[in-house]
């Protein structure tokens, strides 16, 4: 009986530290505003963070609604193998052509452990509720608003102005909280 149990034992480590790929992929784009018929890149990058070696790696990001457009690149890649603790990265230019908002599927990974294994899939980050906005509702958002700031100043020096007028009143009328006398002229009878 401890023998069986002695053979399961060795078998199951055995198991266990048969060298096993782990890919990890990440898909990033480069643009934070994203704007309608302007280019957004998108950069896909893979790491094997197993303890065997990954091999006929496909990449696949290719589920992009109809209102995008592949300008630069390849959004399906194949990479022959990839060893443990290695990784690559690979770009592409998409243009959205219509302001909206849209849901970004993620990207695929399929690898296998050996030439012969069994194909393992991996996903990507995808990204939910993507804004993309026209040109000109972009240049509104960050143009000058210099009608909005003169108007702010306008407002800010009559702030300003008001109290500083009633200031100068007090100090030049007014001493230690009462109204300042005025000596008053002499009456000249020389003219009688």
């Amino acid at each position: 009986m401890f023998k069986y149990f002695f053979v399961i034992t060795l078998l199951f480590i055995a198991a266990l530290a048969a060298d096993k790929s782990s890919l990890i992929i990440g898909k990033t784009l480069l643009t934070r505003t994203l704007l309608a018929e302007k280019n957004l890149t998108v950069v896909l990058s893979v790491f094997n963070v197993g303890t065997g070696t990954a091999y006929n790696i496909e990449v696949d990001d290719t589920k992009w609604s109809d209102k995008w457009e592949l300008q630069v690149g390849l959004q399906k890649i194949i990479w022959d193998k990839l060893a443990p603790g290695a990784n690559f990265t690979h770009s592409y230019i998409i243009v959205p052509l219509e302001p909206g908002v849209y849901d970004v599927e993620p990207a695929t990974v399929t690898y296998r452990d050996s030439d012969d294994g069994e194909p393992r899939v991996g996903y990507s980050t995808s990204y939910n509720k993507l804004k993309v906005w026209h040109v000109t509702e972009s240049d509104r958002r960050s143009k000058a608003h210099l009608q909005e700031w003169f108007t702010f100043l306008l407002f800010s020096a009559g702030a300003l102005l008001v109290p500083g007028g009633i200031w100068f009143y007090i100090i030049n009328n007014f001493e230690q909280g009462l109204p300042k006398r005025t000596p008053k002229k002499p009456v000249s009878y020389t003219h009688l």
